[in-house]
């Protein structure tokens, strides 16, 4: 995603606030198109931790386990050098995005959208018709875990977004 691409989303969602509320702007730039790429960025970081163990887990490692560790970490560098420049580039999007919305939203209307804990729209909107259907069903394991990532999610927006806070 280029920053142009960026810029017209933000255009987009300055016309949506316009037409349809200031929430409405923010959850479909922050909650739809800012929060895809930040999924993926959070995926890739967590692949990278499992895959790259911090060297404080073992406070004294085997002086013959070196030469293999050495040969893990070359491995990886090169077998994950895709995901490694991906994981670069998705960190540049995320840093321009953040700028573009400050740009284009006031701080305190982003800090209020966020402290609202909005549902995610990346995940897939929801119709109103499905909305009728599945609201007063109860809720399943599934919901409760997506909630509670929306929450995580949001917790760490509140960072980007807000860092002073």
């Amino acid at each position: 995603m280029d920053t142009y691409q960026i810029r017209d989303y933000c255009e987009e969602a300055l016309e949506i606030a316009d037409q349809f509320g200031l929430h409405a702007g923010l959850s479909f730039l922050i909650g739809e198109k800012f929060c895809q790429e930040f999924y993926k960025f959070r995926q890739l970081t967590r692949k990278l931790k499992y895959l790259y163990p911090d060297q404080n887990d073992e406070p004294y490692p085997a002086e013959s386990a070196k030469p293999f560790r050495l040969s893990y970490v070359l491995s990886l560098n090169e077998n994950y050098q895709g995901v490694l420049e991906r994981l670069r580039f998705l960190e540049g999007t995320l840093n321009n995005f953040v700028e573009e919305i400050g740009d284009c939203f006031d701080k305190e209307d982003i800090e209020e959208y966020l402290a609202s804990y909005p549902r995610l729209g990346f995940k897939g909107a929801v119709t109103e018709e499905d909305w009728r259907i599945v609201k007063d069903l109860p809720m399943t394991k599934a919901d409760i875990l997506s909630e509670v990532e929306d929450i995580l999610l949001v917790e760490d927006l509140k960072k980007l977004f807000v860092p002073d806070r």
